[in-house]
């Protein structure tokens, strides 16, 4: 097999993974409070890329893929429930994980383009300081545009997430109206 033949197999892959990742894929940052099973002191914030789907060949091609272009990456298996199909999570934590696959799949993102650009920001940002330095508005501002063109809802409210990782406090924030603290109320 010739050299170019191989490049050429690996940009296919690439875009193919891309599209895959478009439409099954998830980057995210992660909001976490201070508690005793996580030993921080503080709100923080992490990176997490996770692929989500239940066809054994596309698990396996993907799970190679990550593997040649040097993206560590964990697969977990799931039965979710009772009559309903196998899944596996591909999934790969952490910023410098996170920087190793925007540098391999950024460029074959397009429908989560978007998404890239603010994980991209967020983690860039993150990587050129000393691990604990304080969160910048900027971080913050990224995290909480991530969340919300997700549209996941969050138990406390972007204000309250905002100070408490500005100025790092410990303790919990404050609920959104309407929520108790252990989750919605019904």
């Amino acid at each position: 097999m010739r050299l170019d033949d191989q490049q050429e197999r690996l940009e296919a892959s690439r875009l193919w993974f891309g599209g895959l990742f478009d439409g099954d894929g998830c980057l995210s940052l992660v909001y976490g409070r201070p508690n005793k099973r996580n030993k921080k002191k503080s709100p923080w914030i992490g990176a997490q890329i996770r692929l989500t789907n239940s066809n054994d060949i596309v698990v396996d091609e993907v799970a190679r893929l990550l593997t040649t272009d040097g993206v560590p990456h964990h697969l977990q298996w799931r039965n979710p429930n009772i009559g309903t199909r196998r899944v596996c999570h591909v999934s790969i934590h952490g910023m410098k994980r996170g920087r190793r696959f925007l540098d391999a799949y950024k460029p074959y993102l397009r429908g989560r383009a978007r998404e890239a650009q603010l994980f991209d920001d967020y983690i860039t940002s993150r990587l050129a300081k000393k691990p604990g330095a304080p969160y910048t508005e900027m971080e913050v501002n990224r995290f909480l545009e991530l969340r919300k063109l997700h549209g996941y809802r969050l138990r406390e409210s972007p204000e309250s997430i905002r100070r408490a990782l500005l100025e790092g406090r410990q303790g919990r924030c404050a609920p959104v109206s309407g929520e108790s603290q252990r989750g919605r109320q019904k």
